[in-house]
């Protein structure tokens, strides 16, 4: 009974992502909802923070709960930007609408957020303009059939090598890459890069 009931949602949730792809649109009713921001991913927040540029300003892109907050070195300033308002000094933006913050930071995390964009790339090279350091997640396709990626609201399925390249074409340079222990059943990776000179 649950297992079908199961099946059902997530059959209605790959549609309803199908929609949002099709009017290349964001998400706004699932990350409105606080019940989307689980604490399961606190342990990608702790990696992220330890390769932050300490002390430089961070730009959180999709902060969602902001739990990289919690673990960055002291006396590094903390800018939270999500498609909602998380807390009073959070923009708001759409990255899938071309929307990027203003400003310089040392480092812009995109944790948990290139599965949903449209046109990565794009937003690649804006955080490369803006940040000499990137450390992004991404749940990496290992051959997981479209529909239950569609399922989790993902509108891109990279493969490793794919995101190496897509990195390498924004102008970042991977100077780190391990993988995040959460309980899903693909390949969470935290790559960290540093922009290329010039």
């Amino acid at each position: 009974m649950f297992g079908f009931r199961a099946g059902r949602v997530k059959k209605a949730l790959a549609r309803a992502t199908l929609g949002l792809l099709a009017r290349r649109e964001s998400d706004l009713a699932r990350w409105s909802d606080p019940r989307n921001l689980q604490a399961e991913w606190d342990e990608r927040a702790a990696m992220a923070a330890r390769h932050v540029l300490q002390g430089q300003p961070v730009l959180d892109l999709g902060c969602g709960a902001m739990a990289l907050e919690r673990f960055l070195p002291p006396g590094t300033p903390y800018r939270p930007a999500d498609i909602v308002a998380r807390r009073a000094d959070c923009l708001v933006i759409d990255l899938n609408r071309g929307e990027f913050p203003d400003g310089r930071f040392g480092s812009v995390t995109l944790l948990g957020v290139l599965e949903y964009l449209y046109e990565p790339e794009a937003v690649l090279r804006r955080a490369r303009l803006a940040a000499g350091r990137l450390v992004l997640s991404y749940a990496i396709d290992l051959g997981q059939r479209p529909e239950k990626r569609r399922a989790n609201g993902w509108v891109n399925d990279f493969k490793e090598a794919e995101i190496r390249r897509l990195l390498e074409a924004s102008g970042w340079r991977l100077v780190g890459q391990s993988p995040i222990r959460v309980r899903r059943k693909v390949r969470h990776d935290l790559f960290v890069c540093d922009g290329e000179p010039g």
